[in-house]
Formats: C-alpha cells, sequence, structure tokens
C-alpha cells in the first residue's frame, strides 16, 4: 500500500492522522466535494472532533506528488457525521 503525503487543514487545525479522503471532481455539478474519514481513536483515547471542527471551517487538501504540492480541493465543511 501506497502512504500519500498529505496536508490537510480545517479550520485552525492540520490533521495529523486520516483514516480515508475522497475527493469528487464534476464538471456537471456546481461543486466539488471531498469526504475526509478520521479514525475513531489515537493513542487508545477517542477522539473529540465536534468542539473542535465547526460547519463552515474552511477545509484546504494538499498532495504532494513527487515532492510537488497540489491543492486538490478547497472549500468548507458542510456536514460532520459520527
Amino acid at each position: 500500500m501506497y502512504n500519500m503525503i498529505y496536508d490537510i487543514r480545517i479550520g485552525n487545525y492540520k490533521l495529523a492522522m486520516v483514516e480515508q479522503v475522497t475527493i469528487t471532481k464534476s464538471v456537471e455539478k456546481l461543486s466539488d466535494t471531498a469526504i475526509i474519514t478520521l479514525p475513531g481513536t489515537a493513542y487508545n483515547k477517542a477522539l473529540e472532533i465536534k468542539d473542535k471542527i465547526k460547519r463552515g471551517d474552511s477545509v484546504t487538501i494538499q498532495l504532494d506528488y513527487n515532492k510537488t504540492w497540489v491543492t486538490e480541493f478547497e472549500g468548507f465543511v458542510d456536514k460532520i457525521k459520527n
């Protein structure tokens, strides 16, 4: 499995761990979407993100392709699911 080098920022936070990221870009829809799945626990402690991340916070997803950073998504938090 390949580990992608990423820089994902939501509001004032830089994510250190992600479980999965899905970015959908479409010319048929008016906007692109990104779904960021975070792990439920880290270091045997439950992650409490609802106190830190809010609807409307800015989201930036950058990926490293052979030492070239590309911004793949810029937007805002719409929903937070458990």
